[in-house]
C-alpha cells in the first residue's frame, strides 16, 4: 500500500478489510497473537516447535483480554459466526471474515473466507486459515477438525 488510500469511501472500507487494506495472514496471526498474550506480540515462526522472539508490549492487558473475552463471544454464542468451531469444555477465542475480489463496483466478486482461532484458557495455539472461493462458514467447517485435534 502507499500509504495514501484514493478516497473517503476506501478509509471507510479499511475498517472491516476492504478497499485497500492489504493484510496476510501471517500479518494476521501477528496482530492476533497479542490479545491472546494479554497485550505482548508474538513474533509469528513458520517451524513448528520453536518461539519468536517476544518484544515489548504494545496493548495494554486489560484491553487485550476485553478484546480476548469479546472473541469467545464468536465461538460460544449461538449466533457467532465461529459457532461451529465451538468443542466442549474448553474456550476457543476466533474471528472470522469474508473477503469479496472484485474488479468494480456493483458487480459480483470472487470471496475468500479467512479465520483466526485461539486457546482463550492456555494460549496453547493460535492458527490462521484462508481459504479461497469460499466464505467464512466453510473455512470454520475445514478448521473444526484440525482445532478438535489441538486437544
Amino acid at each position: 500500500n502507499s500509504g495514501k488510500l484514493a478516497s473517503e469511501t476506501l478509509l471507510a472500507d479499511t475498517a472491516y478489510g476492504q478497499g485497500q487494506l492489504l493484510l496476510s495472514p501471517i500479518e494476521q496471526a501477528a496482530m492476533y497473537s497479542t490479545i491472546a498474550n494479554g497485550g505482548t506480540m508474538q513474533q509469528p515462526t513458520l517451524i513448528q516447535g520453536t518461539k519468536g522472539k517476544r518484544t515489548n508490549s504494545v496493548l495494554q492487558a486489560n484491553a487485550a483480554n476485553t478484546v480476548k473475552t469479546a472473541l469467545t463471544h464468536v465461538v460460544s454464542d449461538q449466533a457467532g459466526t465461529a459457532h461451529n468451531l465451538a468443542i466442549d469444555g474448553h474456550t476457543i477465542a476466533a474471528k472470522t471474515g469474508t473477503a469479496e475480489l472484485k474488479q468494480k463496483q456493483d458487480t459480483d466478486g470472487k470471496e475468500n473466507g479467512f479465520l483466526v482461532a485461539m486457546d482463550a484458557d492456555k494460549n496453547t495455539y493460535l492458527t490462521v486459515a484462508l481459504i479461497e472461493g469460499t466464505g467464512s462458514d466453510d473455512v470454520v467447517t475445514a478448521m473444526k477438525p484440525y482445532v478438535a485435534s489441538l486437544y
